[in-house]
């Protein structure tokens, strides 16, 4: 009898303590602001790394019951208070910046650490974030929430990956994959558990669970692919647009709930650090999820200017082709070509960052023809500067004759002897390099019907 009294209060005292929980949970759900703000983030971290991450957290409490602000919107609002306050705007109460922003609930991002190692494709990432969740107006703690992911050195992750075509696997994306990869699951598993106030719709917006593209590779030429992958909820609507640039470009559903979609990059198209979004559409419900790419698309399709005064000097190693950097400022390394007169047509010789080359691999009596591009980050090429030059044998060297071409004495084969009657024909010229060497024999003579120079 004793025994069961004991348990009949236990189960009195649980529901109590049961229902209590309820209630609480019920007051704090009712209670939580429906606009809310997703502040700068804080913390420990590269610039861009923060940056990358705050835009993933909001990018997944997109599908939460919230009426989000824009972070563009908070950034400039944040900015021109600072510059009417002449304070930073974490000096300011949060009262002060909800009003400011115009909404009733504040979050705030605080990294606790990023550490990350890479070693070739493989890479070994740590993440740890802290997030709260303040209500603006009495500046409570509705929510807090303290979450670390890691992923230990290994492969790079398939997916998403895989419906990325593999033209655009760099070594800098599938490097960057896991980032993304955990930067994804960490904030998708801070935005599920976060509670949502239960009087707004009911019908949520479609949940995207990650995106993928390769904006990474920017800058983009004519005729490059700008590929974006989706994963989100099956059957419905997906589009990308690069803001202030594109129409929407359509996703395809390519089996249940992965999306692919691409855009060809047009000749003649050009902008810098635009915005990329992704879009998730219920149509049948009208509701629409945002996804903020973190990255920013750059396209350029204008070719740079050619190397300027390209020269070349013989020296006893080869020649030594040098030129004057254009002026175009995104110069990314200069392209080299070579045909030997007699043998192959134009093939690549090298590539340099320098504006000279050095060229070793020459035999004397070859005419040479070289072709120098400017090659831009995008991957566009100059036209060509190009130069001829005969390869000459160390001197002396003997003339005589009629010249039957356009020739030059070249100081490396001095001295030159001239034998006899040497003539420089009419329509024929005789270039001579400064340095050079002339030595006529006995009785030798220069008869000059063309040009000197």
């Amino acid at each position: 009898m004793f025994l069961q009294l004991i348990n009949q209060n236990y189960i009195k005292v649980a529901f109590i303590a049961a229902f209590f929980c309820l209630v609480c949970t019920g007051q704090v759900l009712a209670a939580m602001p429906e606009h809310i703000a997703v502040l700068p983030i804080e913390g420990d971290g590269k610039p861009e790394d923060l940056k990358e991450l705050r835009v993933t957290f909001f990018n997944h409490i997109g599908s939460k019951n919230y009426r989000d602000m824009e972070l563009e919107d908070i950034d400039s609002k944040l900015f021109l208070l600072e510059q009417k306050s002449g304070k930073k705007w974490r000096e300011f109460t949060n009262k002060e910046i909800a009003d400011e922003l115009g909404v009733q609930g504040l979050i705030f991002l605080n990294v606790i650490g990023i550490e990350k190692m890479y070693a070739g494709f493989y890479g070994s990432l740590t993440v740890k974030l802290d997030v709260t969740f303040v209500e603006a107006s009495t500046g409570r703690i509705l929510w807090k929430k303290e979450e670390k992911v890691d992923r230990k050195a290994g492969g790079v992750p398939l997916s998403p990956w895989a419906a990325i075509s593999t033209a655009v696997q760099s070594a800098l994306v599938l490097r960057d994959s896991v980032k993304i990869e955990l930067f994804d699951k960490l904030c998708r598993n801070i935005a599920k558990a976060l509670p949502e106030p239960p009087n707004l719709a009911v019908v949520r917006p479609p949940t995207i669970f990650s995106v993928v593209t390769n904006t990474l590779d920017s800058p983009f030429k004519a005729q490059d692919e700008i590929l974006v992958s989706l994963k989100g909820d099956e059957g419905m609507k997906s589009y990308f647009s690069i803001v202030g640039q594109t129409d929407a470009i359509s996703l395809n559903e390519i089996k249940p709930g992965l999306y692919l979609g691409k855009y060809v990059v047009t000749e003649g198209t050009n902008y810098k650090g635009a915005l990329m979004e992704v879009f998730l559409v219920n149509s049948e419900k009208r509701k629409v999820t945002k996804y903020q790419v973190p990255y920013l698309v750059t396209v350029d399709t204008i070719p740079p200017s050619e190397p300027v005064n390209l020269q070349t000097g013989l020296s006893e190693k080869g020649f030594k082709l040098s030129w004057e950097k254009p002026e175009d400022n995104d110069i990314k390394e200069y392209i080299i070509n070579k045909a030997v007169v007699g043998q192959a047509e134009f093939e690549e010789l090298a590539t340099t960052e320098l504006s000279e080359y050095l060229d070793e691999g020459v035999s004397f009596g070859q005419k040479i023809f070289y072709r120098v591009y400017t090659k831009d980050f995008a991957d566009n090429l100059s036209p060509a500067a190009e130069i001829s030059r005969v390869a000459v044998k160390p001197g002396p060297t003997d003339v005589t004759g009629e010249l039957k071409e356009d020739r030059i004495f070249y100081s490396l084969g001095s001295p030159y002897i001239v034998r006899g009657e040497f003539t420089v024909p009419n329509g024929i010229k005789l270039t001579i390099e400064a340095g050079s060497v002339i030595r006529f024999e006995d009785s030798a003579s220069l008869k000059v019907l063309g040009s000197i120079e």
